[in-house]
Parts: structure tokens; sequence; C-alpha cells
């Protein structure tokens, strides 16, 4: 079994949208990972602190094109 990590700078850039104030650059990274790990028909789960933060990464997935959307639910 392999572990992969990743480290993030301040210089990574969110894209603007109109819900991206409210998106880190963690997790907006975490949410581009997700979508290329699903094309490479990996196992995902994701996981966040609280609700609010699960609703934010969840908007924030649906405003990826359709090229790396990933079939998500959230968890009640």
């Amino acid at each position: 079994m392999n572990a992969v990590f990743w480290l993030l700078n301040d210089q990574h850039k969110v894209p603007q949208s109109p819900n991206a104030e409210s998106v880190t650059p963690m997790l907006h990274f975490a949410c581009v990972l997700a979508a290329d790990l699903f094309r490479q028909n990996k196992k995902i789960q994701m996981g966040v602190d609280d609700q609010d933060k699960a609703h934010v990464m969840d908007e924030w997935l649906w405003q990826f094109d359709a090229s790396r959307f990933i079939p998500h639910n959230l968890l009640r």
C-alpha cells in the first residue's frame, strides 16, 4: 500500500466563481485531486470538520465542468 501526500502553499489560486470567496485553496485542491482520482477509478472518501464546510465542498464540486464531474452525496 502506498500513501501520497500533497503540500499546498499560499500561491495556490482558487478559480473565480460566484462562491469562490468561501472556498479555501486546500478545499479547491482536494476537489481537483478527487476529480483526478475518480477518473482513475479510485475510491474516494472526503471529510471536513463540519456541516457548513461539507455544503461548501458540495457546492464547489457542482461548479466543476462536465469533464471533471464527480457523482457525490452528502451524508446526513
